[in-house]
């Protein structure tokens, strides 16, 4: 056997490379970053970062659990998401799970995918300070068109992790406010993304800002960027 790689034929990957470098439609990303502190420990938080336990702290979040062997959130546990979640529909998947500091999820929702990183940080006063991660990568143009209309401001994707801060504060749900939820974000919808939030988007009116209307990590970001594909 030839062990010398430059006799190994490449042709057919190199001419996938080449075709892929040409064609058409070339996919847009977008990522977005923010972090918030919750008053409490990690180990408290993450299992709250689940799609079960969800719908005790993200007004508006239900979901249906297609395969997980506690019923709870797991590694490589499986679930999705209807028209009637605040996220919009969507199949997500837990791909890495390392309790309790980090958290990663991958969505499909077309025409987007998106991937989600949360990861807790213990402060010495007992709180942590939560980081997330929402990668959101179009799947076709019209994903592409609503990735270059954006909004830049991380603030506007915050409201997952602000409704999970609440739930520890006072042990419930936060309230609507302007008729909007406390989550996800999407007409209310999610921002998970789940995250994982799946922010809320506090029900702001069409007529205010996008940045007003997109309240919520995944839930912001899943919101808006549900309706600027669906355009």
């Amino acid at each position: 056997m030839n062990n010398d790689r430059h006799h190994f034929d490449t042709s057919r990957s190199r001419a996938q490379v080449a075709a892929f470098r040409t064609r058409d439609f070339v996919a847009e990303r977008r990522v977005i970053r923010f972090s918030r502190t919750v008053p409490a420990p990690p180990q408290e938080i993450f299992p709250q970062l689940c799609p079960t336990r969800e719908c005790d702290w993200i007004d508006g979040w239900r979901s249906e659990l297609v395969y997980t062997d506690s019923g709870y959130g797991e590694d490589r546990c499986v679930f999705r998401t209807d028209e009637n979640n605040i996220t919009g529909p969507g199949l997500w998947t837990f791909s890495h799970v390392e309790a309790p500091r980090l958290l990663k999820i991958v969505r499909v929702a077309p025409p987007f995918l998106q991937h989600l990183s949360i990861a807790l940080e213990a402060r010495p006063d007992g709180a942590t300070d939560t980081h997330w991660t929402v990668t959101v990568t179009a799947l076709a143009p019209e994903g592409n068109r609503a990735l270059q209309g954006m909004p830049a401001d991380d603030e506007a994707f915050a409201g997952s992790a602000e409704a999970l801060a609440h739930f520890f504060r006072e042990g419930k749900m936060k309230p609507k406010e302007n008729g909007g939820g406390g989550g996800h974000g999407r007409g209310h919808e999610h921002g998970h993304e789940h995250g994982h939030e799946h922010g809320n988007g506090h029900g702001h009116e069409h007529g205010n800002s996008r940045a007003g209307q997109l309240h919520g990590l995944l839930s912001g970001a899943s919101r808006w960027l549900r309706e600027q594909g669906g355009e």
